[in-house]
């Protein structure tokens, strides 16, 4: 695989504007992006569930490590122009107690960001309950 692959919710407007943002601001080569959603991604990653990609972006990088969640977040910037230096504020000590705390935090709310920031939101897909609020489950050891 020579291109990072980066899974997503492709129901939620606040997931399609980080994509957005992204894209923006990385080399066109820099990242395949797939909603968790597509047929696509079934076919290509069967080992990661919906429940995984609905709860937590995945970052499949070259060498086929996932990554998930707030874990991807540093090497996701890595790519990004401008902002390759945040990266490596996930190596200071205490974030990596703070990040997944404020990650679980936005996830469990996307719809809501996803409304606040003027984002459609494709309805309350898997995990996600009608006040705009989304279960996070408990971190799965096979995952980075």
């Amino acid at each position: 695989m020579s291109t990072p692959i980066l899974i997503y919710d492709g129901d939620c407007g606040f997931c399609e504007s980080a994509c957005d943002w992204i894209r923006a601001r990385s080399d066109a080569q820099a990242f395949e992006y797939l909603p968790c959603q597509s047929d696509e991604r079934r076919d290509r990653f069967p080992t990661i569930a919906e429940e995984e990609c609905m709860d937590a972006m995945q970052l499949i990088s070259e060498d086929g490590t996932v990554f998930s969640g707030d874990r991807a977040l540093p090497h996701i910037l890595l790519r990004v122009r401008r902002w390759r230096w945040a990266a490596r504020i996930f190596s200071i000590p205490g974030v990596s107690l703070f990040a997944p705390i404020a990650y679980r935090l936005i996830a469990r709310n996307r719809m809501a960001i996803s409304a606040m920031i003027g984002r459609k939101s494709e309805g309350t897909h898997g995990s996600c309950a009608d006040d705009g609020t989304c279960a996070i489950p408990v971190e799965t050891p096979d995952r980075k």
